[in-house]
């Protein structure tokens, strides 16, 4: 998605900053599409996800280089990837006991991430061929549509989701929301100016990112599991606090990489954070534990993840906007020593965390 908003559109880093406000829109507005999907189940609230970003990407790639459409499009994605996040661990959660939240996540997430080290794969051969865009985004829509047949496929739920709008408020809850918006200043730096940094420093093309998919989930494959493990026998405070510790390292990294006074280890280290800064982004799976044990009713799990994942949109369309504007006035060193700060919250608010341990 970066190499083709920077070689299609010529985008400056303010300029895919500012892209981020539509595009993160319908995650701010999750809970009210989740909500006004109540009439049915969440597994055909998954498969109607998976169908809208199939048509997303396709219509985006599809549309030749008009800027509007693109933008539309791919708002059209995103309300189906945003639709699905939280469903994705209310379906997971909805068939694991008590006792073993964690390594359920975890493991399910390993095959999470063996489809991922197989896209970067396939982009990368794909990449290779020299193939277009479109034939790679088509590739994309194509595996939505299956994964919208398998989910068709799934039991029925006997619980009925039921949507508060009150859990918004719920003073129970704020600690995890507070969680949710740090994470998305987190995810976004990540998604938006993490691969910019390659791109527009160290001049990195598709290939690379391809390649960076495939090691750094290949690392995912094995540390999801082992921190869905750490989850269960540690807990969720000291999870989210080693992943704050660690990011602090890669904000550093990312901020002061080309400025490393042996030449030949500047790419290298910029590389490295991203594949840290990749590995470290499935930690997401302590947040959905810690508000599984925190929540009274399994009726309310869906609609608070929902209502999780539109706080964290809240910073993942507002930081970018600023973000980008911060690169193109003071550079990108900046950018990333703020991001580190951010870094220090997260220790600092996972810190607060009780659930009786």
């Amino acid at each position: 998605i970066n190499n083709i908003l920077h070689d299609t559109y010529h985008l400056t880093a303010q300029a895919r900053g500012r892209l981020e406000y539509p595009r993160e829109l319908p995650g701010f507005l999750s809970v009210f599409i989740a909500g006004s999907l109540f009439f049915i189940g969440d597994k055909w609230k998954a498969a109607l996800a998976a169908l809208v970003a199939a048509l997303g990407q396709f219509l985006m790639v599809s549309w030749g280089d008009s800027y509007l459409w693109m933008v539309l499009f791919l708002m059209l994605w995103s309300i189906g990837d945003h639709l699905y996040f939280p469903i994705k661990s209310a379906l997971i959660l909805a068939g694991g006991g008590e006792q073993n939240r964690g390594k359920l996540l975890g493991t399910i997430g390993s095959f999470e991430v063996l489809g991922i080290i197989f896209g970067g794969l396939l982009t990368r051969w794909l990449a290779h061929l020299d193939v277009s865009y479109y034939i790679m985004f088509c590739c994309s829509a194509g595996t939505n549509l299956l994964a919208g047949l398998v989910f068709a496929t799934l039991p029925r739920d006997p619980v009925k989701s039921r949507l508060s709008f009150q859990l918004l408020f719920h003073k129970r809850y704020n600690l995890y929301y507070v969680l949710e918006f740090l994470f998305g200043a987190r995810k976004q730096i990540f998604l938006t100016f993490g691969p910019w940094v390659l791109i527009q420093v160290f001049d990195q093309g598709i290939e690379t990112f391809a390649i960076l998919t495939v090691v750094g989930h290949g690392l995912a494959l094995f540390t999801r599991p082992t921190a869905g493990w750490l989850i269960d026998r540690f807990g969720e405070r000291l999870v989210l606090m080693a992943d704050g510790s660690l990011l602090i390292f890669v904000c550093l990294g990312y901020a002061f990489a080309n400025h490393v006074p042996i030449a030949w280890l500047c790419l290298p280290l910029a590389l490295g954070c991203y594949v840290l800064d990749q590995t470290l982004f499935f930690i997401d799976i302590a947040r959905t534990s810690y508000l599984a044990k925190t929540i009274e009713h399994r009726s309310e799990l869906s609609s608070c993840l929902a209502a999780g994942v539109s706080v964290n949109h809240i910073a993942s369309m507002t930081i970018p906007f600023f973000a980008g504007s911060l690169w193109a006035a003071m550079g990108h060193e900046v950018l990333f020593i703020g991001a580190a700060g951010v870094a220090v919250l997260i220790v600092i608010a996972a810190s607060r965390i009780q659930i009786g341990r």
